[in-house]
């Protein structure tokens, strides 16, 4: 009875690792290798099953049993060692499954990521070594750095791979590389915000921007890259300058004009009286030298006021719907400065002040001829343009203006030109770069321009000359 309970645990073991080694191969590396495993062992365990039905039919030897002992103990050895392999390979399945779901997540988030980004219409950056040496931003951030989007975007990059055509300034000084935001979070571990800078291209264009940075950390804490965001603020700038100019000029016109009537009033009270006492002085006397003297001062004094009443865009006494051309013609004659002409005819009439247009000609000739080089040439065109509303973005423009068609007087010299420092202040009242002169001649041109509705566009470049464009609405 021990021999046939031997030899049947024996067979069992074997069938039992046989059907262990088959479950083992659906997940090994090497399937087959075990399949010939597990038809090895169904091959020992037929051979039990052989012993078994011999010891059934005919006792057997004695000395035979120890080799079925011997064998069942193999079999033990067997089985245990497959399931000690089984679980190995459980175990590494089941890493590698969760490996996957790792693999699985880090994508999700990544094209979480990824989308946040394209989507973004704020440019954004993303460095992926604590150094910065490899940076990429979004199609917003390669868009304002004028670059692609697969480019390396980083400041901290070699020599010969770092972008060339811009740089980083703050207080008027280049930023180095480690104090730029994206650096300064991922290396030092900064919260930037609301850091200004100026993005200067080798154009010589300049974007406004707000910096914020935040460095990215590990489940350690420790930093292993950066993001970074850009805010332009170029325009809102611009739309405050312009705000504050415009307050600036109506505070300007305002005084100006309480002014001008003010002393208007008392120049007519006194110009009145001078001329009673020109009547009551004989005409022969010495008296009626010093009143003339008097008179001419007065009337000075009274065109001076005039002025100031223009530069705040007043009196226009006179509209009349007009053609530009002959009006410049003829103020052109009146001047007497050598003009080349190039003046359209049947331009669409505008509603002007013949007078004040005249002026206007007058004070940009007198500038142009004052600006001019000795061999330069003075230009005046008339024509007509249709403006859009990116056109009214540049140029001096006080009263907010609609798009449509303008005529338009275009007077341009070959002079010194205007410093890109000092154009922005040539139409304030009293600002001259001459040691003579009043500097009223170009804030009365606005002033006009600005009671017509209209506005002034400037272009100039140091040494080579400006141009001055007049628009009045048809």
């Amino acid at each position: 009875m021990l021999n046939l309970s031997v030899i049947l645990l024996s067979v069992l073991l074997q069938i039992a690792a046989a059907m262990v080694a088959l479950r083992v191969q659906r997940s090994a590396r090497w399937p087959f290798a075990w399949i010939l495993v597990s038809i090895s062992l169904v091959l020992m365990a037929a051979r039990g099953l052989y012993v078994l039905v011999a010891f059934l039919e005919r006792d057997l030897p004695e000395h035979l049993m120890p080799n079925e002992v011997l064998g069942l103990v193999i079999s033990a050895l067997i089985f245990t060692g497959v399931l000690l392999i089984k679980g190995i390979f459980q175990s590494k399945e089941a890493q590698a499954a969760r490996m996957e779901e790792a693999h699985s997540g880090a994508r999700a988030e990544a094209d979480k990521l990824a989308a946040v980004m394209a989507a973004a219409p704020l440019p954004i950056w993303i460095a992926e070594d604590p150094a910065c040496r490899t940076i990429h931003g979004n199609a917003s951030g390669a868009a304002l750095l004028r670059m692609s989007e697969r480019s390396n975007h980083s400041m901290s990059a070699p020599v010969e791979k770092r972008p060339s055509h811009f740089k980083l300034v703050q207080g008027g000084m280049e930023l180095p590389a480690e104090g730029m935001p994206m650096q300064r979070a991922a290396m030092a571990g900064e919260e930037v915000r609301d850091q200004p800078m100026d993005l200067v291209f080798q154009d010589g264009e300049t974007r406004h921007v707000m910096a914020y940075a935040t460095p990215l950390r590990d489940r350690g804490g420790l930093i292993h890259g950066a993001v970074c965001c850009f805010v332009d603020v170029t325009e809102i700038r611009g739309a405050e300058e312009a705000l504050a100019k415009a307050q600036k000029m109506e505070s300007l016109g305002m005084m100006a004009g309480g002014l001008a009537h003010d002393f208007n009033n008392i120049f007519q009270s006194m110009l009145g009286n001078l001329e009673l006492a020109e009547a009551s002085v004989p005409e022969d006397s010495r008296g009626q030298v010093y009143l003339q003297r008097l008179k001419a001062g007065l009337e000075r004094a009274s065109r001076l006021s005039r002025d100031i009443l223009h530069c705040s865009g007043g009196d226009l006494r006179r509209p009349e719907p007009m053609e530009l051309t002959p009006l410049i013609a003829e103020a052109l004659d009146r001047t007497g400065v050598p003009v080349v002409r190039d003046l359209a005819p049947d331009l669409p009439r505008i509603m002007v002040d013949p007078i004040l247009i005249g002026r206007v000609v007058e004070g940009l000739a007198a500038n142009a001829q004052e600006a001019n080089s000795p061999q330069g040439v003075i230009r005046a065109r008339t024509y007509a343009r249709r403006l859009t509303q990116a056109d009214l973005g540049t140029g001096h423009w006080p009263d907010p203006v609609a798009p449509g068609t303008y005529a338009v007087l275009e007077i341009s010299d070959q002079g010194h030109g205007i410093d890109a420092a000092v154009l922005p202040k040539i139409f304030d009242p009293f600002f001259s770069t001459r040691n003579i002169g009043r500097g009223l001649g170009l804030a009365v041109a606005l002033g006009i321009a600005r009671g017509h509705r209209g506005g002034i566009q400037v272009e100039s470049l140091p040494g080579v000359g400006s141009v001055f464009r007049v628009y009045l609405p048809s």
